[in-house]
């Protein structure tokens, strides 16, 4: 076995090094395709209830996210948003924190609640 890998020292080399390289474009190709968010759209039960302009956001600020589910607080802030405050009984959504990639949806499965970062709003109403 040692005379086999000390024969092929060299392409054993070259390809951990195409594999280490290959990883670290393929991480920051991955990263860079999810950051175009504009809009944060809120769903209940797949419904979209209103959607908000992130990019527009520059003040931090808080707001019930509907009459019918005051007890959820949603908090913005520099193109990011998060569920803050919330009675049901993990609280998944609310440690997830402030998001700002598509590849981070909130979810709060016990409300059916979920918040969708997307490039552009489908929804009529728009929070300002």
């Amino acid at each position: 076995m040692k005379e086999i890998v000390a024969k092929h020292r060299i392409e054993i080399i070259i390809i951990s090094v195409l594999l280490v390289v290959f990883i670290i474009i393929s991480l920051i190709i991955g990263a860079t395709s999810f950051d175009s968010s504009n809009y944060a759209t809120c769903y209940i039960n797949n419904e979209p209830i209103w959607s908000i302009n992130l990019k527009e956001e520059n003040e931090e600020r808080t707001f019930p996210l509907s009459k019918e589910y005051s007890q959820i607080i949603i908090g913005v802030r520099n193109n990011q948003i998060a569920i803050l405050k919330n009675d049901c009984p993990k609280q998944d959504c609310v440690h997830q924190g402030y998001v700002s990639s598509k590849a981070t949806p909130i979810i709060c499965a016990y409300y059916h609640v979920s918040i969708i970062l997307e490039e552009e709003s489908n929804v009529d109403l728009i929070v300002k």
